[in-house]
């Protein structure tokens, strides 16, 4: 992980795409609860271990289906 971090910090360009995928992901979890709590949907804790695991790509589309089905049900 150490390597990781030290590669994704070298120069410029990376720093600014690591930067932007936190800044995008924090955002995200923001937006995911507020909205899961909203809705009252269970499970939120699951998009969250998505989005850390897997990555934003797969967590968001992820969430926005099952809120758009809590959505139609509701």
């Amino acid at each position: 992980i150490s390597l990781l971090v030290q590669q994704l910090f070298t120069n410029d360009i990376s720093t600014f795409f690591a930067v932007d995928l936190f800044i995008s992901i924090i955002v995200f979890w923001i937006y995911m609860f507020a909205e899961a709590n909203k809705l009252q949907m269970k499970n939120s804790w699951l998009y969250l271990l998505a989005s850390l695991l897997v990555g934003l790509s797969f967590a968001l589309p992820l969430f926005l289906y099952f809120r758009a089905r809590k959505m139609e049900t509701t």
